[in-house]
């Protein structure tokens, strides 16, 4: 991921001042923005390997980004069908911390 450009950094900067936070300073604004990206490519890899092994397809029921009203709120789901799987079988999901 390439470093934010200066309007992205003003935006945020102006973000975060009208909530009453502390923004970061630029470089630390940039390694979250790089952990971020991180996090998601390894994320996105996990689901895409996830629903491959439990065959999520859309005529199965399965819908990538699910909204769910409860009575706590709004809940967000990526996969959409009930799994009723164990962690230890999912398997090795290529995943490193």
């Amino acid at each position: 991921m390439m470093a934010p450009t200066e309007a992205e950094f003003v935006a945020y900067v102006a973000r975060k001042e009208a909530r009453g936070e502390v923004p970061r300073d630029f470089d630390g604004y940039s390694e979250a923005l790089e952990r971020w990206a991180h996090a998601q490519q390894v994320g996105d890899a996990w689901a895409v390997r996830i629903q491959a092994g439990l065959d999520c397809r859309d005529d199965r029921g399965y819908d990538r980004e699910v909204y769910y009203s409860t009575d706590i709120g709004r809940r967000f789901h990526d996969i959409g069908v009930e799994l009723d799987v164990a962690a230890h079988e999912v398997g090795d999901t290529g995943w490193e911390a």
